[in-house]
Protein backbone atom coordinates (compact mmCIF):
# COMPACT_ATOMS: atom_id res chain seq x y z
CA UNK A 1 0.00 0.00 0.00
CA UNK A 2 1.19 3.29 -0.83
CA UNK A 3 -0.41 7.07 -1.08
CA UNK A 4 0.59 10.72 -2.00
CA UNK A 5 -0.43 13.68 -1.07
CA UNK A 6 0.72 17.56 -1.39
CA UNK A 7 -2.00 20.34 -0.37
CA UNK A 8 0.26 23.36 -1.77
CA UNK A 9 -1.30 25.40 -4.40
CA UNK A 10 1.21 26.07 -6.95
CA UNK A 11 1.52 29.16 -9.23
CA UNK A 12 3.98 29.94 -11.60
CA UNK A 13 4.35 32.42 -14.60
CA UNK A 14 4.57 35.68 -15.92
CA UNK A 15 2.11 36.95 -13.78
CA UNK A 16 2.18 34.98 -11.13
CA UNK A 17 3.02 37.95 -8.56
CA UNK A 18 -0.40 38.87 -9.00
CA UNK A 19 -2.15 36.16 -7.71
CA UNK A 20 -0.51 37.28 -4.35
CA UNK A 21 -3.77 40.11 -4.24
CA UNK A 22 -6.56 37.45 -4.24
CA UNK A 23 -4.72 35.44 -1.73
CA UNK A 24 -4.04 37.84 0.49
CA UNK A 25 -7.64 39.16 0.15
CA UNK A 26 -7.02 42.50 2.79
CA UNK A 27 -5.71 40.03 5.77
CA UNK A 28 -3.24 41.40 8.13
CA UNK A 29 0.22 39.59 6.92
CA UNK A 30 4.13 39.87 7.59
CA UNK A 31 6.53 39.68 5.12
CA UNK A 32 9.85 37.09 6.41
CA UNK A 33 12.41 37.80 4.55
CA UNK A 34 16.61 38.60 4.28
CA UNK A 35 17.97 41.96 5.12
CA UNK A 36 19.82 43.14 2.36
CA UNK A 37 19.30 45.49 -0.95
CA UNK A 38 18.20 42.91 -3.98
CA UNK A 39 15.68 42.07 -1.15
CA UNK A 40 14.39 45.11 -0.18
CA UNK A 41 13.76 44.82 -4.17
CA UNK A 42 11.92 42.03 -4.09
CA UNK A 43 9.74 43.11 -0.96
CA UNK A 44 8.58 45.71 -3.11
CA UNK A 45 7.36 44.17 -6.48
CA UNK A 46 5.65 41.68 -2.87
CA UNK A 47 4.24 44.30 -1.22
CA UNK A 48 2.98 46.04 -4.47
CA UNK A 49 0.98 42.90 -5.96
CA UNK A 50 -0.31 42.33 -2.47
CA UNK A 51 -2.07 46.17 -2.60
CA UNK A 52 -1.25 47.56 0.82
CA UNK A 53 1.30 47.44 3.34
CA UNK A 54 2.31 44.72 5.72
CA UNK A 55 1.73 44.53 9.95
CA UNK A 56 5.43 44.00 9.73
CA UNK A 57 8.85 43.16 7.39
CA UNK A 58 10.65 40.65 9.71
CA UNK A 59 13.87 41.03 8.02
CA UNK A 60 16.47 39.54 10.81
CA UNK A 61 16.66 35.77 9.28
CA UNK A 62 19.91 34.35 9.25
CA UNK A 63 21.44 30.89 7.59
CA UNK A 64 20.49 27.80 9.62
CA UNK A 65 18.22 29.59 11.73
CA UNK A 66 19.14 28.92 15.69
CA UNK A 67 16.95 29.06 18.67
CA UNK A 68 19.01 31.88 19.38
CA UNK A 69 18.00 33.80 16.08
CA UNK A 70 14.48 32.67 16.35
CA UNK A 71 13.96 33.33 19.99
CA UNK A 72 14.87 36.80 19.03
CA UNK A 73 12.20 37.01 15.38
CA UNK A 74 9.09 35.18 18.02
CA UNK A 75 9.53 38.11 20.26
CA UNK A 76 9.84 40.93 17.82
CA UNK A 77 6.31 39.32 16.21
CA UNK A 78 4.86 38.87 19.37
CA UNK A 79 4.93 42.90 19.94
CA UNK A 80 2.89 43.27 17.08
CA UNK A 81 0.21 45.60 17.74
CA UNK A 82 -2.13 43.96 15.33
CA UNK A 83 -1.86 39.81 14.63
CA UNK A 84 -0.64 38.69 11.75
CA UNK A 85 -3.10 36.22 9.43
CA UNK A 86 -0.75 35.43 7.33
CA UNK A 87 3.20 35.46 6.65
CA UNK A 88 4.60 35.67 3.52
CA UNK A 89 8.11 34.07 3.20
CA UNK A 90 10.03 35.27 0.46
CA UNK A 91 13.80 34.01 -0.09
CA UNK A 92 15.40 30.39 0.04
CA UNK A 93 15.27 27.61 2.81
CA UNK A 94 16.11 29.38 5.89
CA UNK A 95 12.96 32.13 5.57
CA UNK A 96 10.37 29.45 4.68
CA UNK A 97 12.12 27.23 7.59
CA UNK A 98 11.95 30.43 9.67
CA UNK A 99 8.22 31.10 8.67
CA UNK A 100 6.89 28.08 9.81
CA UNK A 101 8.81 28.80 13.19
CA UNK A 102 6.81 32.13 13.27
CA UNK A 103 3.61 30.78 12.18
CA UNK A 104 3.42 28.10 14.97
CA UNK A 105 4.88 30.33 17.57
CA UNK A 106 2.46 32.55 18.65
CA UNK A 107 5.01 35.13 19.58
CA UNK A 108 6.40 33.15 21.57
CA UNK A 109 9.96 31.21 20.83
CA UNK A 110 9.26 28.52 23.81
CA UNK A 111 6.14 26.96 22.52
CA UNK A 112 8.26 26.08 19.78
CA UNK A 113 11.42 24.91 21.99
CA UNK A 114 9.14 23.15 23.93
CA UNK A 115 7.74 20.81 20.80
CA UNK A 116 11.41 20.50 19.77
CA UNK A 117 12.31 19.23 23.12
CA UNK A 118 9.36 16.84 23.60
CA UNK A 119 7.84 18.70 26.83
CA UNK A 120 4.32 18.80 24.49
CA UNK A 121 3.01 17.61 21.52
CA UNK A 122 1.66 19.58 18.25
CA UNK A 123 -1.58 20.01 19.20
CA UNK A 124 -0.31 22.20 21.35
CA UNK A 125 0.68 25.15 18.89
CA UNK A 126 -1.49 26.95 16.69
CA UNK A 127 -0.50 27.71 13.13
CA UNK A 128 -0.81 30.60 10.82
CA UNK A 129 -1.36 30.46 7.33
CA UNK A 130 1.95 30.57 5.08
CA UNK A 131 2.36 31.80 1.27
CA UNK A 132 5.70 30.80 0.18
CA UNK A 133 7.97 32.50 -2.47
CA UNK A 134 11.26 30.98 -3.01
CA UNK A 135 14.14 32.87 -4.50
CA UNK A 136 16.41 29.90 -4.77
CA UNK A 137 16.00 26.74 -6.60
CA UNK A 138 16.60 23.95 -4.14
CA UNK A 139 15.10 23.51 -0.78
CA UNK A 140 11.59 22.37 -1.87
CA UNK A 141 10.42 23.77 1.87
CA UNK A 142 7.80 25.42 0.02
CA UNK A 143 6.01 22.46 -0.69
CA UNK A 144 6.76 20.60 2.46
CA UNK A 145 5.33 21.16 6.19
CA UNK A 146 8.83 20.52 7.68
CA UNK A 147 11.05 23.08 8.88
CA UNK A 148 14.44 23.10 10.55
CA UNK A 149 15.25 24.37 13.50
CA UNK A 150 19.15 23.98 15.04
CA UNK A 151 20.73 24.23 18.16
CA UNK A 152 24.72 24.80 17.74
CA UNK A 153 24.89 25.34 21.22
CA UNK A 154 23.98 21.57 21.51
CA UNK A 155 25.15 20.13 18.55
CA UNK A 156 21.55 19.61 17.55
CA UNK A 157 19.67 19.87 14.84
CA UNK A 158 15.73 19.75 14.93
CA UNK A 159 12.29 19.26 12.32
CA UNK A 160 9.23 21.21 13.16
CA UNK A 161 7.07 19.37 11.34
CA UNK A 162 3.27 18.85 11.09
CA UNK A 163 0.75 18.76 7.92
CA UNK A 164 -0.61 22.49 8.91
CA UNK A 165 2.87 23.57 7.99
CA UNK A 166 2.31 23.12 4.51
CA UNK A 167 2.29 26.78 2.39
CA UNK A 168 -1.01 27.08 1.01
CA UNK A 169 0.48 28.35 -2.14
CA UNK A 170 3.73 28.84 -3.69
CA UNK A 171 4.40 31.43 -5.74
CA UNK A 172 7.18 30.36 -8.33
CA UNK A 173 8.73 33.44 -9.89
CA UNK A 174 11.49 32.82 -11.63
CA UNK A 175 13.21 36.45 -12.06
CA UNK A 176 13.61 36.47 -8.11
CA UNK A 177 16.36 33.80 -8.88
CA UNK A 178 18.32 35.47 -11.37
CA UNK A 179 20.38 37.36 -9.01
CA UNK A 180 21.78 34.21 -7.32
CA UNK A 181 25.56 34.45 -7.04
CA UNK A 182 26.70 30.91 -8.60
CA UNK A 183 28.04 29.91 -5.45
CA UNK A 184 24.53 29.36 -3.80
CA UNK A 185 23.20 28.71 -7.39
CA UNK A 186 25.08 25.43 -7.55
CA UNK A 187 25.03 24.27 -3.98
CA UNK A 188 20.99 24.92 -3.84
CA UNK A 189 20.86 23.10 -7.25
CA UNK A 190 22.57 20.14 -5.53
CA UNK A 191 20.33 19.86 -2.49
CA UNK A 192 17.76 19.65 -4.89
CA UNK A 193 19.42 17.08 -6.89
CA UNK A 194 20.13 15.09 -3.70
CA UNK A 195 16.44 15.58 -2.56
CA UNK A 196 15.48 13.74 -5.75
CA UNK A 197 17.79 11.11 -5.20
CA UNK A 198 17.28 10.31 -1.87
CA UNK A 199 13.28 10.54 -2.66
CA UNK A 200 14.06 7.09 -4.40
CA UNK A 201 16.20 5.28 -2.20
CA UNK A 202 13.44 6.32 0.87
CA UNK A 203 11.57 3.43 2.01
CA UNK A 204 8.80 5.44 1.48
CA UNK A 205 9.17 6.00 -2.32
CA UNK A 206 5.74 5.27 -4.29
CA UNK A 207 5.00 5.71 -8.03
CA UNK A 208 4.17 8.90 -7.93
CA UNK A 209 6.82 9.99 -5.92
CA UNK A 210 9.52 8.57 -7.92
CA UNK A 211 7.92 10.11 -11.44
CA UNK A 212 8.68 13.44 -10.29
CA UNK A 213 12.34 12.20 -8.37
CA UNK A 214 13.34 10.99 -11.73
CA UNK A 215 11.77 13.99 -13.43
CA UNK A 216 13.89 16.10 -11.46
CA UNK A 217 16.91 14.48 -11.42
CA UNK A 218 17.51 14.55 -14.99
CA UNK A 219 16.24 18.08 -15.31
CA UNK A 220 19.05 19.18 -12.79
CA UNK A 221 22.01 17.00 -14.03
CA UNK A 222 20.86 18.81 -17.75
CA UNK A 223 20.51 22.23 -16.64
CA UNK A 224 22.87 22.87 -13.78
CA UNK A 225 25.95 23.10 -15.31
CA UNK A 226 24.59 25.12 -18.20
CA UNK A 227 22.95 27.88 -15.78
CA UNK A 228 26.62 28.13 -14.11
CA UNK A 229 27.83 29.44 -17.89
CA UNK A 230 24.19 31.53 -18.50
CA UNK A 231 23.41 32.24 -14.50
CA UNK A 232 20.79 35.77 -15.95
CA UNK A 233 19.28 33.09 -18.44
CA UNK A 234 15.51 33.10 -17.38
CA UNK A 235 14.10 30.36 -19.20
CA UNK A 236 17.26 28.33 -17.49
CA UNK A 237 16.24 29.56 -14.16
CA UNK A 238 12.32 28.41 -15.07
CA UNK A 239 13.53 24.83 -15.44
CA UNK A 240 15.78 24.88 -12.59
CA UNK A 241 12.89 26.03 -10.32
CA UNK A 242 10.25 23.43 -11.61
CA UNK A 243 13.14 20.77 -11.27
CA UNK A 244 13.77 21.81 -7.35
CA UNK A 245 10.10 21.84 -7.13
CA UNK A 246 9.31 18.49 -8.29
CA UNK A 247 12.24 17.22 -6.51
CA UNK A 248 10.19 18.87 -3.56
CA UNK A 249 7.09 16.85 -4.30
CA UNK A 250 8.63 13.96 -4.46
CA UNK A 251 10.49 14.01 -1.01
CA UNK A 252 7.71 16.04 0.68
CA UNK A 253 6.22 12.34 0.74
CA UNK A 254 9.34 10.20 1.46
CA UNK A 255 11.25 12.56 3.13
CA UNK A 256 15.39 12.41 2.48
CA UNK A 257 18.02 9.05 3.16
CA UNK A 258 21.25 8.58 4.18
CA UNK A 259 23.08 11.70 2.58
CA UNK A 260 21.38 14.32 4.64
CA UNK A 261 21.34 12.30 7.93
CA UNK A 262 25.64 13.03 7.23
CA UNK A 263 25.60 16.18 6.13
CA UNK A 264 24.17 17.79 9.33
CA UNK A 265 26.90 17.46 11.47
CA UNK A 266 28.98 18.96 8.53
CA UNK A 267 27.01 21.80 8.79
CA UNK A 268 27.04 21.99 12.14
CA UNK A 269 30.85 21.73 13.18
CA UNK A 270 32.09 23.10 9.65
CA UNK A 271 29.48 25.36 8.81
CA UNK A 272 29.36 23.98 4.77
CA UNK A 273 26.33 24.82 2.49
CA UNK A 274 23.97 22.44 3.12
CA UNK A 275 23.11 21.84 -0.44
CA UNK A 276 27.10 20.70 -0.43
CA UNK A 277 27.03 18.96 2.42
CA UNK A 278 24.54 16.69 1.65
CA UNK A 279 25.73 16.46 -2.20
CA UNK A 280 29.27 15.45 -2.03
CA UNK A 281 28.34 11.89 -0.48
CA UNK A 282 26.24 11.35 -3.49
CA UNK A 283 28.70 9.34 -5.47
CA UNK A 284 29.56 6.86 -2.98
CA UNK A 285 26.36 6.54 -1.81
CA UNK A 286 25.33 5.46 -5.73
CA UNK A 287 28.22 3.21 -5.83
CA UNK A 288 27.36 1.11 -3.13
CA UNK A 289 23.30 0.97 -2.78
CA UNK A 290 21.17 -1.23 -5.67
CA UNK A 291 21.40 0.39 -8.55
CA UNK A 292 18.12 -0.78 -9.61
CA UNK A 293 16.73 1.71 -7.49
CA UNK A 294 18.15 4.54 -9.64
CA UNK A 295 18.03 2.89 -13.54
CA UNK A 296 16.07 5.09 -14.68
CA UNK A 297 17.94 8.54 -14.24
Amino acid sequence: MWHFQNPVEIISGDNALSELHSRINGRNYSIVTYDNDVFKTYTKEVIQAIGHQPNHIIDGVVENPHFDNLSLLCEQLGKQKKSTDVFVALGGGSVMDTAKVLAASSGDFTNIADYLEGKVDADSLTYQEIIAIPTTAGTGSEVTHWGTVWDPENDKKYSLADPRLYPTATIVHAPFTAKLPVSITVSTGLDALSHALESLWNKNRNPISAVFAVTASKAIIAILPELVKQPTNLTLRTKMQEAALMAGLAFSNTKTSIAHNMSYAITLEKGTAHGIACSFTLPAIIRSIDTSIISEV
